[in-house]
Parts: structure tokens; C-alpha cells; sequence
């Protein structure tokens, strides 16, 4: 069926509209990871018995990044893209909740929990520039992929500045930058409810596995 010049057009402003949230994604929500991974060795260190364990709360971000990537991608195969991106900032902001009260209680092996959940999100963030070459024509998608992962550079000023804010905010050092991630992943939640990109089919899956 040939498109007439009004659907082409209506297509043509999705896309647009599918880049744009996108990008303030990678640049907004891709923020919390340089929070998290600022402050989650110091919050460790200040609560570990042993200094050597510090760091594993951020070796514990990566690992549940690992654990998730494969059932996120089915969950996103299946029910699309918007809904791995809506578990990536739930989980996020359970990890955030977590962590704040495992702060609150200075109890070190609930904050290693709550950075395992933070892996969710960091592994959805990396579907974020696929999303964007779902979302259109061939002709775009490597401007697309640009675009998108651009939005990595403001994420690192974003999240720089965001800690020096919030860091002491509270009475508990790093207590802030926690709750403020809370913040951000809300507002991720509403923003992917304008997401609509429409699932790809076996086919086009097999033809882009190349």
C-alpha cells in the first residue's frame, strides 16, 4: 500500500520525536551512572569492615548488568522497547531507594543489593542507541546512533554537577546523590511513556544480526 504525503509525514515526526527522547535519555538518565559510579566507592569504603571491599558495590553494578542483559533483551523483543527501558529506571530507582536506607542503617551488604539492581538500568542504557535505528528510516540510523550516544557527553557533565549538588545535602554524606538519582528515574518514567517504537519482526531482526 502506498503512503500518502500526510502518513509519510506523521512517520517522518514520530521519528523525530522517538530520536529526541532518546537523546535527553542518554543525556538525563545516562547521568546516574556517572553518579553512581563517582560516589559508590567512597558510600562502600565508609561502611565496609574491610577497605578492600570498597569498590565491590560498583563491581556489583556491572555484574547485574551482566545477569540482565540477555532476559532485558527478550523482554524488549517481546513487549518492545519501552518496556525494557520503564524496568531499566524501576529498577534503578528500587536500587536508589535500597541504598538510601542501607546508608540510613550504615549496613554495607544492602548497598552492595541496591548497586546490583543499579546493572539493570546500565545494561537497558546500552539498548538506547539500538532503539534509535528501530525508530527509522535506513538512511538515518547512523545519524541516529550519533545523535544518541552525544547525549554521553552531556550525561557526564549533567552527573558531575548533580553530585557536587547533592552530595551533601543531608546529614548523611552521599545520602543526596541517591535520592536525586530517585528523581532522575522518575523522570525517565514519564519521559519513555512517549516512546513509541513498534517491535520488529523476526525477520528484521534476522537481517540485522549481521
Amino acid at each position: 500500500m502506498t503512503m500518502t504525503p500526510r502518513q509519510s509525514n506523521n512517520l517522518s515526526k514520530t521519528a523525530r520525536r522517538n530520536v529526541i527522547i532518546l537523546c535527553v535519555a542518554q543525556a538525563v538518565l545516562g547521568a546516574q551512572m556517572v553518579m553512581i559510579f563517582t560516589v559508590a566507592g567512597l558510600a562502600g569504603q565508609s561502611m565496609a569492615s574491610n577497605i578492600c571491599l570498597a569498590t565491590l558495590p560498583i563491581t556489583a553494578t556491572v555484574f547485574g548488568s551482566m545477569l540482565s542483559s540477555a532476559p532485558l533483551s527478550t523482554l524488549m523483543h517481546k513487549y518492545g522497547r519501552r518496556a525494557g527501558f520503564w524496568l531499566g529506571c524501576f529498577c534503578a530507582m528500587c536500587g536508589s531507594l535500597i541504598c538510601s536506607t542501607a546508608m540510613y542503617l550504615h549496613n554495607f551488604w544492602l548497598f552492595v543489593f541496591g548497586s546490583c539492581l543499579f546493572g539493570v538500568y546500565m545494561c537497558s542504557q546500552g539498548f538506547l542507541r539500538f532503539a534509535a535505528t528501530d525508530a527509522v528510516d535506513e538512511s538515518f540510523k547512523p545519524k541516529a546512533i550519533s545523535y544518541v550516544l552525544a547525549g554521553g557527553l552531556f550525561a557526564a557533565l549533567i552527573g558531575r554537577q548533580l553530585v557536587v549538588i547533592s552530595i551533601d545535602a543531608f546529614g548523611i554524606p552521599i545520602l543526596g546523590t541517591y535520592i536525586a538519582v530517585i528523581g532522575i528515574n522518575i523522570f525517565g518514567l514519564i519521559l519513555f511513556s512517549f516512546l513509541h517504537i513498534e517491535k520488529p519482526s523476526l525477520q528484521e531482526s534476522a537481517q540485522h544480526s549481521g
